[in-house]
C-alpha cells in the first residue's frame, strides 16, 4: 500500500482572526520569523514499512519522522507491506474446523457409545464359556 500525503501548515490553519493577520506579515518577515522554528510529524506502525521519504527512522523501520516546513509544501510518501487478513482468517477458520472435527471423531466416533456396547457384548460372549462355544461353532460352521 502505497500512501502519498500533502501538507501545506498555512493553508491548513482554520480562517479566523489569527490566519489573516500572519497573511499579512510580508514572506520575507515570515521566513525570518518561523526559520528556527522546528515541527515533526510522527508516524509509529505496528510493521515495518518498506519504503518512505522520512528525515528519520526510528525502531526498526515502524516509526518515521519527518521534519515538516511551515512555510512550504510538504510531500510524505510512505509504502507498507500490508498482510493479506482475509487469507489469514480463511486459514485459521479452516484449521479450527480440523481440530473440532478430529476431535468430535476421537470423543463419539472412536471411543463412543457404540463401541463400548459392541466391547460388552463380546466380553460376555467369552465369559460364558458354554455359550462363547456355540458362538464360536456358529461362526466356524455356519
Amino acid at each position: 500500500m502505497h500512501i502519498t500525503a500533502e501538507a501545506d501548515l498555512m493553508e491548513s490553519m482554520p480562517d479566523g482572526e489569527i490566519k489573516n493577520q500572519i497573511n499579512k506579515v510580508p514572506s520575507f518577515l515570515k521566513n525570518l520569523l518561523l526559520k528556527d522554528v522546528n515541527f515533526d510529524f510522527k508516524l509509529s506502525l505496528p510493521i515495518k514499512a518498506a519504503d518512505s521519504n522520512a528525515d528519520q527512522v526510528e525502531d526498526g523501520g515502524k516509526t518515521l519522522i519527518w521534519h515538516v516546513s511551515p512555510l512550504q509544501m510538504n510531500k510524505l510518501d510512505l509504502t507498507v507491506q500490508v498482510p493479506n487478513i482475509r487469507n489469514i482468517i480463511i486459514i485459521a477458520v479452516i484449521g479450527l474446523l480440523l481440530i473440532a472435527a478430529l476431535l468430535i471423531w476421537f470423543l463419539f466416533v472412536a471411543d463412543g457409545p457404540d463401541s463400548a456396547i459392541v466391547q460388552d457384548h463380546i466380553a460376555e460372549k467369552i465369559n460364558s464359556s458354554h455359550q462363547f462355544y456355540l458362538w464360536l461353532a456358529k461362526r466356524c460352521y455356519g
